[in-house]
């Protein structure tokens, strides 16, 4: 299963939280994930003997094509793909998703820092991506995580307040 996605949108951050541990390396500063890295997940999953999660740069790194197309051939090669997005559907989404599924990946959409949006917000948010699919991925799932909660919200402007982090064994665990 491999984390797909631009850089920064928290695709080591998802899959720690599915890991239930900071195996992934995470910085503040985009672009720390700089080649392939794959962990096997202990969790059991009926049919499968093994999974592993996959860890992949970011799509549209500054500088950095190679990466890019390392990230592309490691998604065209998954099982699944987690297509992780961080807000609205970009352009650059929008491609890499149209080669995904031209590929006939299996896909699954992933909203990361869901809870860096009021609930009304992040209703039109969802609503937006939708909009933005093209109508062959407008059956696909679209969930809401929030990955790494910090619990301060993310941007002031969005009404996000200073608040208390809850503490999860699986920060995964149910949608936003």
């Amino acid at each position: 299963m491999a984390a797909f996605g631009r850089v920064g949108v928290g695709k080591s951050s998802l899959l720690n939280a599915l890991l239930g541990e900071p195996a992934f390396a995470t910085d503040v500063a985009h672009g720390c994930t700089r080649r392939r890295q794959g962990i096997a997940w202990q969790q059991a999953i009926a049919g499968l003997g093994r999974v592993e999660l996959v860890d992949t740069p970011g799509i549209d790194e500054v500088d950095a094509p190679g990466r890019a197309r390392l990230a592309a051939r490691v998604a065209l090669a998954a099982d699944l793909v987690l297509l992780v997005l961080d807000g609205d559907l970009s352009r650059v989404e929008a491609e890499a998703l149209a080669v995904l599924l031209g590929s006939g990946k299996p896909l699954l959409l992933v909203l990361n820092r869901c809870d860096c949006w009021p609930k009304d917000e992040r209703a039109a948010l969802l609503n937006s991506i939708r909009r933005r699919l093209p109508p062959e991925a407008r059956s696909l799932e679209l969930l809401t995580v929030a990955a790494a909660r910090t619990g301060l919200g993310c941007w002031p402007t969005a009404g996000c307040a200073a608040r208390p982090a809850r503490r999860r064994s699986n920060p995964c665990a149910g949608a936003c």
